[in-house]
């Protein structure tokens, strides 16, 4: 899995997540071009990925946000260094 400084995009989109990016237009362009950062084998299982995907959920009302699990995981891969 590719660390925070080997997909800096990506990192800095989950951040703003976590602290309440509310724009869904802008995240989903954002997350579109963050995603090139990633393999393909790697997008589904990548723990920003589901940070910022549980959050888009939210934002149009389809879930209560992230999992603890993804959340956990992500805090996790922050810590992590490369």
């Amino acid at each position: 899995m590719k660390t925070k400084t080997e997909c800096p995009k990506l990192a800095a989109l989950a951040e703003g997540c976590n602290n309440g990016m509310s724009n869904s237009y802008a995240l989903i362009r954002c997350l579109g071009e963050a995603i090139t950062e990633l393999s393909p084998g790697e997008v589904r299982d990548h723990p920003a990925v589901k940070c910022i995907v549980g959050h888009l959920s939210y934002l149009i009302g389809e879930s209560l946000g992230p999992t603890f699990k993804a959340m956990e995981a992500h805090e996790k891969w922050e810590k992590e260094e490369a």
